[in-house]
């Protein structure tokens, strides 16, 4: 090799061939076999399969995705190039049961209206009841606006706080009809010309006699009970339907109290929006960090 200390002309040039008998070149021969090894070059310890699911309205990212662990690859066989020809008619595949749930969660809470306890019809409560229905739109306009943007992770934990505000809202109507029927009026409102809903109509029994709140109900989230109760009759046809334009508004600057304070209101009365989230916890699996759903 050149002497640093004598720099005088290398005694190589190098665009000639390395030589036959170079250190390296007889190292590396004696590692590299002809043929291909007959198994992977890193062995590998049964990997975990894992699938994503989406309990959501629609999204393009997978960061809003929950991750559900199936479990792992039980067995990998080496196949030689003749075992290639035949292929079996069913493939050999080991069923295994899943540890989490894939079916979508339901739209509305499940409730045993017999059951309900009676919510007083005050004003605290008819308001807390107000500002929750407003803030589940306004937590509907900002999943909206997360998916666009590409934020799956944020678009899914507004779409559960929504969704548990909504559930919410609707165990409390039917508590508040339980309370007193009589003094609940509900019609049919179709709106805009395409939506049939219920709209019920109660006034507080402590406060302006002039006041009233409306609250709009989808027509599968009323229990049968509640009809009876209000109306004499579980048929809804009999009700009056009106049309009517409707604007939905999503400000919240306007309300008379916070959410925090409509929560902390409810929840005097049992009645809690953490118990109706599907999940407490969003995990955004590409900049590895949580987001918490749970209502303060």
């Amino acid at each position: 090799m050149w002497d640093v200390d004598e720099p005088e002309e290398p005694p190589y040039d190098h665009l000639e061939d390395i030589p036959d008998d170079s250190p390296l070149i007889t190292e590396w021969e004696a590692h590299s076999p002809d043929d291909e090894p007959p198994r992977p070059y890193v062995p590998f310890d049964r990997p975990t399969l894992s699938v994503y699911a989406l309990h959501v309205e629609g999204a393009g990212d997978p960061r809003g995705f929950d991750r559900i662990g199936v479990g792992e690859i039980a067995r990998v066989d080496i196949l030689d190039e003749s075992d290639l020809d035949e292929w079996p008619d069913d493939p050999d595949i080991e069923t295994r049961e899943l540890a989490g749930e894939l079916s979508p969660p339901p739209r509305h809470p499940d409730i045993n209206y017999d059951d309900l306890d009676a919510l007083p019809q005050t004003n605290d409560v008819l308001q807390s009841i107000y500002t929750v229905n407003r803030h589940a739109k306004q937590f509907d306009e900002q999943a909206a606006s997360a998916y666009h943007a590409d934020q799956g992770a944020e678009a899914r934990a507004y779409s559960l706080r929504k969704r548990a505000l909504y559930r919410t809202k609707t165990v409390a109507i039917h508590r508040l009809v339980k309370a007193d029927p009589t003094a609940v009026q509900i019609v049919r409102h179709e709106l805009n010309g395409d939506n049939e809903t219920y709209c019920l109509y109660l006034a507080p029994i402590d406060g302006d006699e002039d006041r009233e709140y409306s609250f709009h109900q989808p027509l599968d989230a009323v229990e049968p009970e509640l009809l009876q109760d209000v109306t004499g009759s579980d048929d809804r046809s009999t009700l009056p339907l009106e049309t009517i334009s409707f604007d939905i508004t999503s400000e919240t600057d306007s309300l008379e109290r916070s959410l925090s304070d409509a929560i902390s209101t409810l929840r005097q009365h049992d009645l809690d929006p953490d118990d109706y989230l599907d999940a407490t916890v969003v995990e955004d699996y590409e900049w590895s960090y949580e987001i918490s759903t749970t209502f303060s």
